[in-house]
């Protein structure tokens, strides 16, 4: 468990049940509206429960422990498994499934060394904040809700 100001963010691993995975998906459910479509294995809890079962799985979440908070209200989650593919050089820890339900989020990134990167944040709606680093780095700020 680690704390960052009123977010505190936690981590499953292989050794979750699926009781303490269900909130989570709940989370993701309700950020990508799956009500709204027909059910997938993103929307399923065993299949969430057979990937974390994975060696070197994770399942991180943050909860808003603010006093406005209730009850520690979830904010956001990533899943992350090992994968292996034909195409991939080696095995890769891999971002499944991530989502938050925050108005702003933050990136950061160096333009010299990520210039697609930061072209593609430009083009999307992500805002120029503040420049870090003697001009080097660049924190962008985007409003989703």
């Amino acid at each position: 468990m680690t704390h960052v100001n009123d977010l505190v963010v936690h981590s499953l691993d292989a050794s979750a049940s699926k009781t303490t995975i269900e909130p989570i998906l709940s989370l993701s459910d309700q950020i990508f509206n799956t009500a709204a479509s027909s059910p997938t294995h993103h929307s399923s809890l065993d299949e969430w429960h057979k990937r974390l079962s994975l060696p070197s799985s994770v399942l991180l979440y943050a909860r808003d422990t603010s006093p406005s908070s209730t009850e520690g209200r979830l904010v956001g989650f990533m899943f992350a498994h090992p994968k292996t593919d034909s195409s991939l050089p080696c095995q890769t820890l891999h971002i499944w499934l991530a989502g938050v339900t925050e108005r702003e989020l933050s990136v950061c990134t160096y333009p010299g060394k990520f210039g697609k990167m930061f072209a593609i944040l430009q083009k999307t709606g992500w805002k120029v904040w503040a420049w870090m680093e003697g001009g080097e780095k660049v924190l962008m700020i985007k409003t989703v809700l």
